[in-house]
């Protein structure tokens, strides 16, 4: 096996980041961030095996075990909690190559083999591109259309969220941005040429090309929407006076009761503890950044707007109490349903009145990104907790969480507060909006609201407040807020350091090159949004060393040929990107054919007997080479489900068989449907 067939096997390059070696001599070498694909071990008896075959007398083991530990590369590890769009993104390019491979076995053409592994490596430097130097290319104003944020967040439809490019052209083509798509019209060109393709196999694999290739362009817009969106933080920051404030909210998982000595049978079935955070940045009189960290604690309720309302005015009021000077306030959260809710904007102008502080504006990050700094305080809190309890305390209720965090002098930068919801009004008006899940940011006038699409993009558009929700529930006060000497934190601007030094804490995001003397200058850094982006490059160990720098420098040339191409004038073939090519898209949602129904409910009515349930992804791949009663395939490309539609259609029959009979009718099943579509559509914009 040659050399270069074998290094994508075995490392590859990471998708950000640099590595040093330290030779004997004290000086530094700098190689790109490679990743080993397989284990040490693996890898050892891999190159035992070679040398028994080659008839060649290796090193002992120990000396390779050292020799790779001196050649720094990162290691795989399965990751949770990712981003959905980032995740679908990255796993489409692995369909692409998948279904690249599964080509190549059709294809004895050289050239069109040659023409198949140049679509490989254009895939490769794409998913790079995307997951590193892409951020750093996105500007507001740009002659690429694809880089241009002003063009790609307008709605062409809609004059209201549209933003003049009159002052410039998109002229210019980045080739980088058109790898994906030349790749996957050369791939789409070399499939309809093949014969000895079935027709079936032939729509199986297009239906999978364009998916993947729609995941991606997602994917892309989502990086682009995230940059936009985090302008409306960072901006606010920026301008902020005093007497205003910057209110970030969010909802805390569930805290799970914490008992000093727990039982086996106090273990099962345990019921989480609601807690709503908001952290109130402001600047003092010298314009410092401070925050001020407020947490309701409840046993139980519902996480819907009304009870954000009340948490909101409540934290109002005590902000009010606590810095008299407030008069504005500018919201932030992300989409939750709770908080991007016309209902609950239209209690805002009330809520505005009676605490005396005029909310101004409310911006919502961009879906599943924009980390708030809730997190960090939260992460704080959790560690309060959990000392606590291992210091001989049980924390199982609201009240004993309020105990914990105001113990030893609470905890710092926040308070808490146990209250319970009471008097909910018996059944409240609903006030919907049309297009509400387009909306990212909402701005408050007399009489009247102002939305964008995208934050800074057109004038936006007016929508008038004709009957404000002021029909509250009734928020009962059990244990207050309590305002201890340490109730204040300080925002510090970070000092940066040199990456030479041997305690540093690097910024996450990637592409950043910041990096600081300790954990809360990054996290200071992380939420201010000041990034610093940068495209990204003796004894016998040294000699080793420096081989390695070789291999890694030159499993990244194709990498860095790609990276080092310059934007041109945009060309015949290149792929012209259209207006609002970067806004959400709400899906299409398609009935499901009764046979789909049928097919379906079968798998599920067998599950429910013999206990043996199917995994919705199983379900995917069977409705692919599932046939009828003639032996051909049962469903068409277009008929495909995807694992989420199947989830959640199994998870509304058996919530329909628990609170229903049995019988299942055909109205039933439509409101199943019905129901899937509205959760896909809540799904994807929180």
């Amino acid at each position: 096996m040659k050399q270069g067939s074998m290094l994508w096997n075995i490392r590859q390059v990471s998708s950000v980041g640099i590595k040093e070696m330290k030779l004997d001599d004290g000086s530094m070498l700098t190689i790109p961030e490679v990743v080993r694909t397989v284990l040490h071990s693996t890898l050892v008896k891999i190159y035992m095996a070679y040398c028994e075959e080659t008839d060649f007398i290796p090193l002992s083991r120990s000396t390779l075990y050292h020799i790779l530990s001196v050649c720094p590369a990162s290691k795989r590890t399965n990751l949770k909690g990712l981003d959905n769009a980032a995740a679908d993104g990255g796993n489409s390019y692995d369909i692409l190559l998948s279904t690249i491979s599964d080509i190549e076995k059709y294809v004895t053409d050289g050239i069109v083999l040659m023409e198949l592994r140049e679509c490989k490596e254009s895939l490769r430097a794409s998913r790079i591109y995307m997951k590193t130097d892409f951020k750093m290319h996105v500007k507001q104003v740009d002659h690429c259309s694809d880089h241009c944020i002003n063009y790609a967040l307008s709605d062409p439809h809609d004059t209201h969220f549209q933003q003049s490019c009159t002052d410039h052209q998109h002229d210019i083509v980045c080739d980088r941005c058109q790898l994906l798509p030349k790749a996957i019209s050369n791939l789409k060109k070399i499939l309809s040429n093949l014969t000895d393709l079935s027709p079936n196999t032939r729509d199986d694999m297009v239906v999978d090309i364009e998916t993947a290739e729609g995941k991606i362009i997602e994917w892309k817009s989502h990086i682009l929407r995230t940059i936009n969106q985090d302008k409306a933080r960072t901006q606010t920051l920026h301008d902020l006076q005093t007497g205003d404030i910057l209110l970030i909210m969010d909802w805390a998982m569930k805290f799970l009761p914490l008992a000093f000595r727990e039982k086996q049978s106090d273990w099962y079935g345990q019921k989480g503890i609601n807690w709503h955070v908001s952290v109130c940045i402001y600047k003092d009189e010298d314009l410092n950044l401070k925050h001020r960290t407020f947490a309701h604690l409840m046993d139980g309720v519902k996480q819907d707007w009304m009870t954000v309302a009340c948490l909101l005015e409540d934290t109002l009021h005590h902000i009010k109490m606590q810095l008299p000077n407030t008069e504005r306030v500018f919201l932030r959260s992300d989409n939750a349903g709770c908080y991007h809710c016309g209902n609950l904007w239209l209690a805002i102008p009330g809520i505005s009145m009676r605490t005396g502080v005029f909310i101004a504006r409310y911006d919502f990050s961009e879906a599943q990104s924009g980390k708030s700094y809730c997190d960090a305080k939260i992460a704080h809190m959790r560690g309060k907790l959990c000392k606590v309890a291992a210091s001989g305390h049980n924390i199982l209720s609201a009240a004993d969480m309020k105990s914990a965090l105001d113990l030893y002098g609470g905890t710092t930068g926040c308070q808490a507060s146990h209250v319970e919801m009471k008097e909910m009004p018996p059944s409240a008006a609903r006030y919907p909006i049309r297009g509400i899940s387009r909306i990212s940011n909402v701005e408050f006038e007399r009489g009247l609201m102002r939305t964008w699409q995208a934050y800074g993009i057109g004038r936006g558009k007016q929508i008038p407040i004709d009957h404000e929700n002021n029909d509250l529930a009734v928020l009962e006060i059990i244990s207050n807020f309590i305002c201890k000497s340490g109730a204040v934190g300080q925002i510090h601007k970070p000092q940066g350091i040199d990456s030479s030094s041997d305690h540093c804490f690097m910024c996450p995001e990637g592409g950043c090159t910041q990096v600081f003397n300790n954990y809360s200058d990054m996290q200071n850094h992380c939420f201010l949004g000041n990034h610093t982006f940068k495209l990204q490059a003796s004894s016998t160990y040294d000699d080793i060393k420096l081989r390695w720098m070789d291999a890694c420098s030159s499993l990244s040339e194709d990498v860095h040929k790609y990276r080092n191409m310059q934007e041109e004038i945009a060309s015949e073939g290149s792929v012209q990107t259209e207006m609002g090519w970067g806004l959400k898209r709400e899906k299409k949602h398609v009935r499901f054919t009764e046979d789909i129904k049928m097919y379906l409910n079968e798998i599920f009515q067998r599950g429910e007997n013999n206990g043996t349930k199917v995994h919705p992804s199983v379900v995917v791949q069977n409705m692919r080479v599932a046939k009828n009663e003639n032996g051909e395939k049962r469903f068409s490309p277009n008929e495909y489900l995807s694992v989420s539609q199947i989830l959640s259609y199994f998870s509304r029959l058996s919530a329909m068989r628990k609170t229903s009979s049995k019988d299942l009718n055909d109205d039933d099943l439509d409101a199943v449907l019905l129901n899937i579509a509205k959760m896909e559509t809540a799904s994807e914009f929180q």
